[in-house]
């Protein structure tokens, strides 16, 4: 098969007038600028409940594909930014003019899903009995590593002690008690 070289437009921006300025659009969410918001959104979004940061992320990545993607200047200091934003029209506009952003919005959708899916695996009982697993281990590592002869003990009593009269300065009603020897029976099992 022959191979053919194609020209391509330099032209990657869109142009349009919104309120009597004119506004620039690149045609292409190019994919640094995928990382850059779809970084801020998964921040965003992992950052405490998920569902009380859902509209705040959503909003951010509104406003980094306006400030990445436009000439339109974004100023945090501006009002009710974001809903004038929306409600006049404007992103409505800038959204139709991106080709890829159907795409681009599938995509941080499809991330979403997966951090769900994640968060659920991580609260379920299999996430639960996962972290359960790992402090025994280390739990474990950790008793194995004590030193069980007659000095050993010692010094993890007198280390015990120590913590414990800096407890009490702290928590005065803490009062160290004396560990009692219980009498066992023997017990015979027939």
């Amino acid at each position: 098969m022959e191979k053919i070289e194609i020209k391509f437009s330099e032209k990657n921006t869109e142009e349009f007038y919104f309120e009597g300025q004119k506004v620039i659009v690149k045609k292409y969410i190019s994919l640094e600028n995928k990382y850059i918001i779809i970084a801020n959104f998964v921040n965003t979004i992992s950052d405490g409940l998920l569902w009380s940061n859902y509209i705040e992320a959503k909003y951010e990545m509104i406003l980094a594909v306006v400030d990445l993607c436009t000439n339109v200047s974004i100023s945090v200091e501006q009002e009710n930014l974001i809903e004038n934003i929306i409600s006049s029209g404007l992103w409505d506009q800038i959204q139709s003019k991106i080709v890829n952003y159907n795409d681009f919005e599938s995509e941080v959708f499809e991330i979403l899903e997966f951090i769900i899916k994640y968060k659920n695996i991580e609260l379920s009982e299999n996430g639960i009995i996962n972290k359960v697993g790992e402090k025994l281990s280390v739990l474990i590592d950790n008793v194995s590593n004590l030193d069980l002869s007659e000095n050993g003990i010692k010094n993890l009593l007198g280390e015990l002690k120590k913590e414990t009269d800096k407890l009490a300065d702290v928590y005065p009603t803490v009062k160290e008690k004396p560990v009692r020897k219980r009498k066992t029976r023997n017990i015979t099992v027939e």
